[in-house]
């Protein structure tokens, strides 16, 4: 494996799983200022967490890339829907 930018090293082959445990500290390196566009998006569009999800930055719908098997992107059930819950009533 060659090496990428920003993330020196390549893996041991001679390892187990030398890969993945690569990948998973090269992942870590990644910023996460999209993460919290997406987080900040989602709360603007009163897509909250239900009460009982301890994890505020949950959102009430997949409305991003991931997770990936979440079904086609830009849609629930494969339905239109209003980006915007604050809008519904406008629907």
């Amino acid at each position: 494996m060659s090496e990428s930018p920003g993330f020196p090293g390549a893996p041991d082959p001679s390892l187990p799983n030398a890969e993945g445990a690569w990948a998973q500290q090269a992942e870590a390196n990644l910023g996460d200022r999209r993460l919290r566009e997406e987080i900040d998006r989602g709360l603007t569009f009163g897509l909250e967490a239900a009460p009982t999800i301890n994890d505020r930055t949950i959102s009430t719908f997949v409305r991003g890339e991931k997770p990936h098997f979440a079904g086609e992107r830009g849609t629930f059930l494969k339905c239109p829907f209003i980006e915007d819950v604050h809008e519904v009533d406008d629907a």
